[in-house]
């Protein structure tokens, strides 16, 4: 089974999918990860795509099976609105390299409400859509990452 990971930035992967990428390699997973950015808001790209690959590299994901975009209109940033049309490009572009049985990303919300996490989860969303659409990319499922309301659990903590 071959399982495609869509994030935003290095460090969605351990932060938000690490539940989900340990389980999905215990069941035999083969887990391809595209990073639709360095993470370079504050300089620190280079630094973070090194974070990154060490990270899949501990959760068992080879640097080979790590693709990393660089592209002014996708640049990290809180206030940076990414096009779903060109995170799609990259996302169908990489389901047909691939060609995996699952595809896991964002929801709407992007976890974290940061823009760059809904740009992409839109993205994957329209590239979904297209792909199922192909004929030779049919069968794929798409799993989401549910946002909850992060200040009900915060009033939790005594």
């Amino acid at each position: 089974m071959k399982v495609l990971l869509v994030i935003a930035h290095p460090d969605d992967e351990c932060m938000f999918f690490c539940p989900s990428l340990s389980r999905l390699q215990k069941r035999g997973g083969e887990v391809h990860v595209l990073c639709l950015s360095s993470g370079d808001c504050h300089g620190l790209g280079q630094r973070r795509k090194c974070e990154l690959y060490m990270s899949c590299s501990v959760l068992g994901i080879p640097r080979r099976r790590v693709q990393i975009i660089e592209d002014d209109g996708l640049r990290d940033g809180m206030g940076n609105v990414w096009e779903q049309e060109r995170v799609k490009q990259y996302v169908v572009q990489c389901m047909r390299d691939i060609r995996p049985d699952i595809v896991l990303s964002f929801d709407k919300y992007g976890v974290s409400g940061h823009l760059n996490h809904s740009g992409t989860a839109a993205g994957v969303l329209l590239a979904f859509r297209t792909c199922c659409q192909l004929k030779d990319l049919q069968g794929m499922s798409l799993y989401i990452l549910k946002s909850s309301n992060i200040g009900k659990w915060i009033m939790l903590i005594p």
